[in-house]
């Protein structure tokens, strides 16, 4: 890492996933969500959309992002047709807010984009938001997602342009 804090982009390597990165994978989305401060029953009835399997590594474009060869992150592209979409995209705690999220985002639309996207949507938690609006994505719309005790939450919705 430089003296910034920042993860030397040299040591981050970018590679396709693979089925056996898949317990690996869960357990980066699983932490990255508890570092927000939810109640453990939420992530808990989190479990299902945290869980990465065979299933979501063969259907999806996953690519894992390796510091010193530590898996430290991973993003999820899924594609219905023209859609795309950023269907994950979380770094493990102690890789957060040292550029590794910037890179992944970075080969997430590289990707999309060399498939002829114009535009993909995420559905951010609302923690993420701000990552997101920052790297170019504009908000355009929000979906409900009310929780025990937070029966007006609602996940924002956001689109990045590619050009």
């Amino acid at each position: 890492m430089s003296m910034s804090g920042q993860v030397d982009p040299g040591s981050v390597t970018i590679r396709e996933a693979v089925i056996a990165d898949a317990p690996a994978l869960t357990t980066i989305a699983h932490e990255a969500k508890a570092v927000w401060g939810y109640d453990p029953a939420w992530i808990g009835a989190w479990t299902p959309q945290l869980t990465i399997d065979d299933a979501t590594i063969e259907s999806m474009t996953v690519r894992v992002a390796a510091v010193d060869g530590e898996p430290a992150g991973f993003v999820a592209l899924a594609r219905d047709g023209p859609r795309w979409e950023i269907a994950h995209l979380w770094v493990r705690p102690r890789f957060a807010r040292r550029g590794v999220g910037r890179q992944l985002l970075r080969s997430a639309l590289e990707t999309a984009r060399r498939h002829g996207a114009r535009n993909v949507r995420v559905e951010s938690d609302p923690h993420a938001e701000g990552f997101y609006r920052n790297a170019g994505a504009a908000r355009v719309g929000s979906i409900p997602a009310p929780m025990p005790g937070a029966p007006e939450r609602v996940l924002p919705v956001l689109e990045f342009k590619i050009e």
